[in-house]
């Protein structure tokens, strides 16, 4: 289903559950509760596969979404669809509450926006540190190795975001995806609690494996 709402959508309940869910709108969306004379919900409740999405605008999460789906497409939220990957404009994943999210097990939950500074409460939803933050993709690109895990909550951002390496006492600064020399390093900041690297360039040999399995590094 493809539709403009101009404030807040919401399915199902514990008595009435909806099945398969897909709404596209072409505008920003909240998934909140919807009362009115003949429909009430708080949030999403489904026995299938449930996919919100924004073509443009930011979507925001206030209340719970829970299915029993335990498939690698079980919850599915997408801020920007129209937005191209390495952009960081276009729509952000907004949490307040915080709201759960739950799926059958082994059932995998991705939400996907622009940026990590503008996607708020996101990264203590997630948690910070997890290694369950992705970068330099959407949709239809994976710029990242590592799997998902399932039943916990996935962030996959367009954004390409950078890390300052402290090299040889020397500091670099480095590009999502790019390759390192073959220094050792010392310290390292970066987004999301990702100070391994996590999600940040290629691999280096003799060196470590990050949490995401994209980059490795000696330690100085």
């Amino acid at each position: 289903m493809t539709g403009k709402v101009t404030g807040t959508f919401a399915a199902g309940d514990a008595t009435t559950k909806v099945g398969n869910l897909s709404f596209t709108n072409s505008g920003a969306l909240t998934v909140g509760t919807v009362t009115s004379p003949t429909f009430s919900a708080t949030g999403i409740t489904s026995t299938g596969t449930v996919l919100v999405e924004t073509l443009s605008g930011d979507l925001a999460l206030t209340q719970n979404i829970n299915t029993t789906n335990a498939t690698a497409s079980a919850v599915w939220l997408n801020a920007g669809k129209s937005t191209a990957v390495g952009t960081t404009t276009g729509g952000d994943i907004l949490i307040t509450g915080p709201p759960t999210i739950t799926v059958g097990t082994g059932g995998t939950i991705r939400l996907m926006g622009g940026s990590v500074s503008g996607s708020t409460g996101l990264t203590a939803l997630v948690g910070s540190g997890t290694g369950r933050f992705r970068y330099n993709s959407d949709e239809s690109t994976t710029n990242y190795s590592l799997a998902l895990s399932p039943n916990v909550i996935n962030a996959i951002y367009r954004e390409q975001p950078t890390a300052t390496v402290d090299f040889d006492s020397t500091p670099y600064v480095i590009t999502y995806g790019d390759s390192l020399p073959t220094f050792s390093y010392t310290q390292v900041s970066a987004v999301n609690g990702d100070e391994g690297l996590s999600g940040y360039a290629t691999v280096i040999p003799t060196a470590t494996y990050s949490t995401s399995n994209t980059i490795k590094c000696t330690s100085g």
